[in-house]
């Protein structure tokens, strides 16, 4: 009955959607439409000053070893090769958390939020923008020298760009039944609470509280 009411009250009155409802919605949800290509990134960040030779030798030093523990952890990865079993994927997180100089890394255990080639070189610098997005999956860490110190990263993962223009029919169907589900939702709300409404249901506060229920857990 539940159901025959649902479909008959709301199902059944789906409404032709004007012109400006329809891109009002679009626009209000444009990242579920648009969005830049985004990578996500583990990274390890080692710092030294530029001018401190000094401290760049030993951050590079440093860096250079963890990158070869990486890459030979990475090298196991394939379930073929004979080290397969001493592969360790948490490997990343855990030098990170304990080696890394940048704290917003160190606390993310080196696994970065999805960012766009924009996010990056605001965050970072678009020379690592450039390294980043030329690579795939499949790569190895990579080891980068910058101004504030050396970088290794590894790409992760890569979601490719999208552009769906509200003129694609394919779209404005998408917005159609979005729009109206959202709508279907409310009004089901609203219905549900205009017949309790006109049912002048009341709960005896009293009642209720002697009332004790066979096998219940004791508490009315």
């Amino acid at each position: 009955l539940v159901e025959e009411i649902i479909r008959q009250e709301f199902d059944e009155k789906q409404a032709a959607y004007p012109e400006q409802a329809l891109k009002a919605f679009y626009d209000q949800h444009l990242s579920e439409f648009v969005q830049p290509e985004r990578v996500r990134t583990a990274q390890l960040f080692l710092a030294a000053a530029e001018g401190d030779k000094a401290a760049r030798t030993r951050a590079k030093a440093r860096a250079t070893e963890l990158l070869a523990q990486l890459q030979e952890n990475e090298a196991r990865a394939d379930a073929s090769h004979p080290e397969h079993t001493q592969y360790r994927p948490e490997l990343f997180s855990e030098l990170a958390r304990k080696e890394s100089q940048d704290p917003s890394i160190q606390a993310a255990g080196g696994i970065l939020r999805w960012m766009s080639r924009d996010e990056m070189g605001a965050q970072y610098s678009l020379d690592l923008v450039a390294v980043v997005f030329g690579l795939d999956p499949q790569s190895p860490p990579r080891l980068l020298e910058e101004g504030r110190g050396f970088r290794i990263v590894k790409l992760l993962g890569r979601q490719a760009s999208m552009n769906r223009a509200f003129t694609d029919p394919a779209v404005r169907e998408t917005v159609q039944r979005s729009l109206f589900r959202e709508e279907r939702t409310k009004a089901f709300e609203a219905y549900t609470e205009k017949l309790k409404a006109d049912a002048k249901v009341a709960i005896d506060e009293k009642v209720l509280e002697g009332v004790s229920v066979p096998g219940g857990a004791g508490t009315p």
